[in-house]
């Protein structure tokens, strides 16, 4: 008669023990009874022969066999998970839901290519986009709100996927009676009255970094993160700010608001943000299509008018 197979069960239960510490925790977690949890469990230490748990007053812990064990038993999960969404685009019943956070002028410019249809395996993706500032953006992806995201300055992380897509640069923008000239320079920019993002903004810091290069002392009157209380506040007080030309291009084209270049350039990464908890096909089909498609607009002319002339693809400048 041959002798029993370890079963994924086993491993499950074994892990769930390991997590949570004890016997009944695990029950919980696994919706079993603790009678039936022992039981796959004397019946794995039978099979391979060896003591993998012990009691102790703090509860559950592994026996040093139980370690080495509870090693491959997590790398099998892992591989089991894994090959289970691999298959996962096949089952074409259920739409993939995907939310795309985008900064206010980029999700313009972009909308139409990035709720183009799309499928992923036999499955339809689903696209929504949710716009917002870049912090924010970056807060929703880690908490797992959204799953992509094209804003400003993104790091590198473990989790994260992160694609720069192009340089741009920043520009001073008030009314026409304050900002009159064309370009100004970093050592200038202390002569005019400004409302900044929060210290949380990195282009804040983009800021407050070239100032300090060149010994400029700003003129920070208020913190506002907000774009349109932002603009409320540049049209109607005397104060200006330093922003992507983007963020005012509707009011810089009718004339209502002023953009100075800034020399030397402050320059920020429009980035792309793809979350590990897309599958890898997905993510490179995602970042692909966003790609193409700022190429496709910088060559056209569209998307460097409401960036500014000068933003550039790394690389190709």
């Amino acid at each position: 008669m041959a002798e029993p197979r370890i079963s994924t069960k086993q491993l499950r239960y074994f892990s769930a023990i390991m997590k949570a510490g004890s016997f009944s925790g695990a029950a919980r977690v696994l919706n079993v009874s603790q009678p039936a949890l022992g039981q796959q469990i004397r019946d794995l230490e039978a099979r391979l022969g060896v003591e993998l748990l012990t009691r102790t007053p703090r509860g559950i812990e592994a026996t040093e066999a139980g370690d080495v064990f509870l090693v491959h038993a997590s790398s099998i999960l892992e591989a089991l998970r894994r090959a289970e969404h691999s298959v996962a685009p096949f089952r074409a019943t259920v739409p993939l839901e995907l939310v795309i956070g985008v900064t206010p002028t980029i999700g313009r410019a972009l909308v139409d290519d990035l709720l183009q249809p799309a499928t992923y395996g036999r499955r339809e993706v689903k696209i929504s986009l949710l716009e917002g500032l870049s912090t924010d953006l970056l807060q929703a992806l880690r908490e797992g709100e959204i799953q992509a995201a094209i804003c400003y300055d993104a790091a590198v992380t473990p989790t994260f996927d992160v694609t720069v897509l192009f340089q741009e640069d920043l520009v001073l923008v008030g009314r026409p009676d304050q900002v009159t000239r064309a370009s100004v320079r970093v050592s200038d920019l202390p002569m005019f009255p400004l409302a900044l993002g929060t210290r949380q903004d990195g282009g804040r810091d983009a800021i407050e970094r070239a100032a300090l290069e060149h010994r400029a002392v700003l003129d920070v009157r208020t913190e506002i993160a907000h774009i349109a209380l932002k603009r409320e506040l540049l049209i109607r007080q005397q104060v200006c700010t330093i922003v992507p030309y983007g963020s005012f291009f509707a009011d810089i084209s009718s004339g209502r608001l002023n953009a100075a270049d800034i020399e030397p350039p402050i320059r920020r990464d429009m980035t792309l943000v793809l979350s590990h908890d897309l599958p890898e096909v997905l993510r490179a089909k995602i970042s692909e299509r966003v790609q193409i498609a700022i190429r496709t607009q910088l060559a056209s002319g569209a998307l460097k008018r409401r960036l500014k002339s000068d933003a550039t693809v790394p690389g190709t400048a």
